[in-house]
Protein backbone atom coordinates (compact mmCIF):
# COMPACT_ATOMS: atom_id res chain seq x y z
CA UNK A 1 0.00 0.00 0.00
CA UNK A 2 0.64 3.38 -0.39
CA UNK A 3 0.12 6.92 0.38
CA UNK A 4 -0.61 10.16 -1.35
CA UNK A 5 -0.78 13.30 1.11
CA UNK A 6 -3.39 16.17 -0.65
CA UNK A 7 -5.62 19.00 0.30
CA UNK A 8 -8.55 19.12 -1.46
CA UNK A 9 -7.67 17.24 -4.96
CA UNK A 10 -4.49 18.79 -5.14
CA UNK A 11 -0.84 17.30 -4.06
CA UNK A 12 2.65 18.98 -3.56
CA UNK A 13 3.75 20.56 -6.56
CA UNK A 14 7.91 20.03 -6.52
CA UNK A 15 8.21 17.07 -9.58
CA UNK A 16 11.70 16.31 -9.19
CA UNK A 17 11.44 12.59 -10.58
CA UNK A 18 8.95 14.23 -13.40
CA UNK A 19 5.47 14.44 -13.84
CA UNK A 20 2.70 12.16 -12.11
CA UNK A 21 1.29 11.29 -9.12
CA UNK A 22 3.39 10.82 -6.35
CA UNK A 23 3.31 8.23 -3.54
CA UNK A 24 5.10 6.91 -0.67
CA UNK A 25 5.77 3.60 1.21
CA UNK A 26 5.49 6.09 4.67
CA UNK A 27 2.02 7.44 6.19
CA UNK A 28 3.67 9.96 8.07
CA UNK A 29 5.82 11.30 5.28
CA UNK A 30 2.15 11.26 2.84
CA UNK A 31 0.60 13.44 6.56
CA UNK A 32 3.78 16.04 6.52
CA UNK A 33 2.43 16.44 2.64
CA UNK A 34 -1.00 16.78 2.79
CA UNK A 35 -0.09 19.50 5.43
CA UNK A 36 2.59 21.41 2.99
CA UNK A 37 -0.37 20.82 0.75
CA UNK A 38 -3.04 23.12 2.91
CA UNK A 39 -0.67 25.44 3.06
CA UNK A 40 -0.39 25.74 -0.55
CA UNK A 41 -4.08 25.49 -1.89
CA UNK A 42 -6.13 25.66 1.42
CA UNK A 43 -8.68 23.02 1.94
CA UNK A 44 -8.58 20.29 4.53
CA UNK A 45 -5.61 17.63 4.31
CA UNK A 46 -6.13 14.36 3.62
CA UNK A 47 -4.08 11.23 3.56
CA UNK A 48 -5.09 8.92 -0.05
CA UNK A 49 -4.37 5.07 0.09
CA UNK A 50 -3.24 3.29 -3.36
CA UNK A 51 -2.35 0.13 -4.72
CA UNK A 52 0.25 0.37 -8.06
CA UNK A 53 -0.37 -1.99 -10.92
CA UNK A 54 2.39 -4.71 -10.18
CA UNK A 55 3.71 -5.10 -13.86
CA UNK A 56 5.03 -1.06 -13.75
CA UNK A 57 8.00 -0.97 -14.88
CA UNK A 58 9.72 1.82 -12.32
CA UNK A 59 13.46 3.87 -13.06
CA UNK A 60 15.90 3.53 -10.16
CA UNK A 61 16.01 7.34 -9.15
CA UNK A 62 20.01 6.85 -8.77
CA UNK A 63 20.13 4.66 -11.40
CA UNK A 64 23.14 5.22 -13.67
CA UNK A 65 20.09 5.77 -16.62
CA UNK A 66 18.81 8.49 -14.51
CA UNK A 67 21.63 9.67 -14.11
CA UNK A 68 22.45 9.70 -17.96
CA UNK A 69 19.29 11.29 -18.54
CA UNK A 70 19.74 14.24 -16.56
CA UNK A 71 23.00 14.84 -18.15
CA UNK A 72 21.48 15.06 -21.34
CA UNK A 73 18.97 18.05 -19.62
CA UNK A 74 21.76 19.72 -18.83
CA UNK A 75 21.92 18.95 -14.83
CA UNK A 76 23.68 16.66 -12.50
CA UNK A 77 22.66 13.54 -11.21
CA UNK A 78 22.04 15.13 -7.43
CA UNK A 79 20.16 18.35 -8.96
CA UNK A 80 16.87 18.58 -7.20
CA UNK A 81 15.18 21.00 -9.96
CA UNK A 82 11.42 21.89 -9.45
CA UNK A 83 11.14 23.26 -12.51
CA UNK A 84 7.46 22.20 -14.61
CA UNK A 85 9.38 22.39 -17.92
CA UNK A 86 11.82 20.30 -16.58
CA UNK A 87 9.68 18.06 -15.57
CA UNK A 88 7.60 17.71 -18.68
CA UNK A 89 11.62 17.05 -20.19
CA UNK A 90 12.32 14.26 -17.69
CA UNK A 91 9.44 12.53 -17.71
CA UNK A 92 9.27 12.70 -22.03
CA UNK A 93 12.64 10.99 -21.67
CA UNK A 94 12.11 9.03 -19.23
CA UNK A 95 9.06 7.63 -20.79
CA UNK A 96 10.65 7.40 -24.36
CA UNK A 97 12.86 4.59 -22.32
CA UNK A 98 9.90 2.75 -21.63
CA UNK A 99 9.48 3.65 -17.78
CA UNK A 100 6.00 4.11 -16.31
CA UNK A 101 7.56 5.78 -13.65
CA UNK A 102 10.54 7.35 -11.08
CA UNK A 103 10.97 5.54 -7.45
CA UNK A 104 13.26 6.49 -5.09
CA UNK A 105 15.25 5.10 -1.71
CA UNK A 106 13.92 8.57 -0.27
CA UNK A 107 10.67 8.26 1.56
CA UNK A 108 9.84 12.07 0.76
CA UNK A 109 10.61 11.25 -3.21
CA UNK A 110 8.73 8.16 -3.18
CA UNK A 111 7.71 7.12 -6.21
CA UNK A 112 5.66 9.03 -9.00
CA UNK A 113 3.95 7.03 -11.56
CA UNK A 114 3.61 9.44 -14.73
CA UNK A 115 0.03 7.47 -15.49
CA UNK A 116 -2.76 7.61 -12.95
CA UNK A 117 -4.73 4.71 -14.70
CA UNK A 118 -1.88 2.79 -13.06
CA UNK A 119 -2.61 3.97 -9.59
CA UNK A 120 -5.59 2.87 -7.58
CA UNK A 121 -7.22 4.76 -5.00
CA UNK A 122 -8.63 2.09 -1.82
CA UNK A 123 -11.41 3.50 -0.33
Amino acid sequence: MFYRGVSGDKGVGVAALGEGKYVTWDREMAEAFAKISKEEHGGTPTVEAYKVDKDLILLDAQSKTMVDIKKSLGVKSYDKISDPMFAKALTYEIKEKGYDGVISDDKADGIVIFDDTKLHKIK
